[in-house]
């Protein structure tokens, strides 16, 4: 009984799909280790992955209850097919729990329970900043949606993420203080705990959150940190640290429709960085837009593709140029 057991917790290897078609676009799937022995799906745009590339380096994290879906779709679209077509090395990530990656939908796992945010934070966010360097070694540009830029700017702070392999950084509704105040209430908090404590995961599928449910460790820190307002680890792990450091371009986008992640908090979460160069736009009507952005249409709808990926562009555009500039003054 206990070889079995122990047996049931060694990570398997991932499924032998190497690639997936999304309509016209190929992704090649490349296989990033952790240091806590798991092995997440880092999916590669277009590209062969033995192919040379000069394309910058962009790689795409998503937040809770999702996985690649909200960067790319079964047929091809998505903000991922958007860069890739204007000439960037496009990586797809899938953290723990997510996709293709050891827990997901797609390769469950026996850990799947007792992973936290900062197992994300200090095996995930390296191990994936490694595989992407494996393909292609010039300075990455990171974009996270939701919590994925809030653990990527995490793993910044903690310099589990070498701040010096990171060009520049957007984020998309990313906070952990404002908005939904029901987490704010003690016993809605304590239900909903119960239930996915219950469940062994929290059910943002049934909830209809989401195509991917959330380990309960990692719910109930992200949790945990609107209703106490500190960004802090389970373990005391101040998560904020660093901020102050870093120095990167950083660009965040707000929705003035997103009730989850409103701006008020999108732009507490920016302001402890140091980063000289640092902007946060407020996608809104007051601002010329044609909606006021919620959380996910700020990403996926027509209207943001019509809008918002084009500016997202030409600002990489604008800190890749600087990268191409710099290796050029400084070849290796």
């Amino acid at each position: 009984m206990e070889r079995n057991r122990s047996a049931a917790l060694i990570p398997q290897p991932l499924a032998t799909r190497a690639t997936e078609h999304c309509g016209n676009l190929v992704l090649y799937r490349q296989q990033a280790h952790t240091g806590d022995g798991l092995i997440l799906a880092v999916w590669r745009c277009g590209l062969p992955v033995t192919r040379h590339t000069n394309r910058p380096p962009v790689v795409l994290v998503h937040g809770n209850y999702t996985n690649r879906r909200f960067w790319i779709s079964r047929k091809g679209k998505g903000l991922a097919a958007f860069l890739n077509r204007a000439g960037y090395d496009i990586w797809i990530a899938e953290t723990r729990g997510h996709g293709a990656s050891h827990g997901g939908v797609e390769r469950p796992h026996s850990n799947y329970r007792h992973w936290h945010i900062e197992d994300v934070v200090r095996h995930d966010m390296p191990a994936i900043a490694e595989a992407v360097a494996a393909g292609n070694g010039a300075p990455q540009h990171w974009f996270g949606h939701s919590f994925g830029g809030v653990y990527t700017l995490a793993a910044l702070s903690l310099q589990t993420l070498d701040p010096a392999r990171i060009g520049s950084l957007i984020i998309a509704g990313s906070q952990v203080s404002e908005g939904q105040s029901w987490l704010k209430q003690a016993f809605l908090n304590s239900m909903v705990r119960a239930l996915t404590h219950l469940l062994g995961r929290f059910p943002a599928r049934l909830l209809g959150l989401g195509n991917e449910d959330e380990p309960p460790g990692i719910s109930n820190e992200t949790m945990s940190w609107k209703r106490h307002q500190q960004w802090i680890s389970p373990s005391g792990t101040d998560y904020a640290q660093g901020l102050s450091k870093l120095d990167m371009p950083l660009l965040a986008l707000a929705g003035r429709g997103d009730t989850m992640d409103p701006v008020a908090g999108c732009e507490a979460f920016i302001r402890p960085i140091g980063s000289r160069q640092k902007n946060l736009w407020e996608l809104g009507r007051v601002y010329g837009y044609e909606r006021d952005y919620g959380h996910v249409d700020m990403i996926i709808s027509a209207d943001a593709e019509k809008e918002v990926w084009p500016r997202l562009e030409a600002w990489l555009r604008i800190v890749t140029a600087s990268d191409a500039f710099t290796r050029s003054r400084h070849p290796s």
